[in-house]
This record gives C-alpha cells, sequence and structure tokens, in this order.
C-alpha cells in the first residue's frame, strides 16, 4: 500500500495485523493463532472513538444495577 488515502486505509497501515486486515476485507477466513497473534493491548485513536461512541450509546445498560433475567437478557441485546 503505497499511498495512503483515507483515514482507513492509514489504520490498515498502522495496524501490527495488516495482512489478516486485508485477508477479511478481501473474504478470506483467518486462521484462528493468526487472531489472537494480531490481539494488541492497546487501541488506535480510531478504535477508540467507535469504543466511546458505543458506549455512550450503550452506558445506560451496562451500569444499570440489577441481577435479573430481564437485565442480563439486556444487557446480552446490547453487547450483539
Amino acid at each position: 500500500m503505497n499511498s495512503l488515502n483515507s483515514e482507513y486505509d492509514l489504520h490498515i497501515e498502522l495496524s501490527p495485523c495488516r495482512s489478516a486486515i486485508k485477508a477479511v476485507i478481501n473474504g478470506s477466513p483467518i486462521p484462528e493463532p493468526t487472531m489472537n497473534a494480531c490481539r494488541t493491548s492497546y487501541f488506535t485513536p480510531l478504535e477508540q472513538e467507535v469504543l466511546l461512541q458505543t458506549y455512550e450509546e450503550y452506558g445506560h445498560v451496562f451500569s444499570k444495577k440489577s441481577n435479573t433475567a430481564a437485565a442480563s437478557k439486556e444487557r446480552k441485546a446490547a453487547w450483539e
């Protein structure tokens, strides 16, 4: 990838798992060992932004104090 045309291209270029990401984009399956090896202990700024926006949308579900089956189902649905 010689030229970076978008923020998405930059995100792929900075990722430690470029080949795994490109395989997913092309529709190829990724073997389990590759997926585990690509897991990093930090998030890129783009990933952080997506996570924070999602948390703002569903934060009330995760912070709700309840031990009922209905609350459990609601939390599970929010994660999907």
